[in-house]
């Protein structure tokens, strides 16, 4: 296959995917170090407002400017609050629970 500008960046998409699935520390890299509801909720494979939600009611740490109406959250924050809150043999039952 001819390399050709379309090409190209049909293999630089490719190989950004596989990036991102995988989950590296690169991936971290590409984001801003601040991010936008939408930028958490695709980070976390959540709905935007249930990202909204859980900032409003403190399960994730959050920032507005003043006068502002919009949530803004540190990147690195967010990856603490995961870290944070590892899922416990407890949980991983209930979860069954509800599911069975």
């Amino acid at each position: 296959m001819a390399d050709t500008p379309a090409s190209k960046s049909r293999d630089t998409n490719t190989s950004t995917d596989v990036s991102k699935s995988t989950g590296t520390s690169a991936d971290t890299e590409d984001l801003p170090p601040i991010l936008d509801a939408a930028q958490v909720a695709d980070l976390l494979g959540m709905n935007v407002q249930m990202v909204r939600k859980y900032a409003r009611e403190g399960r994730l740490p959050a920032y507005k400017l003043p006068g502002g109406r919009t949530f803004k959250f540190f990147r690195d924050e967010i990856f603490e609050t995961l870290r944070a809150n590892p899922v416990a043999a407890d949980d991983l039952e209930d979860d069954e629970t509800v599911a069975g």
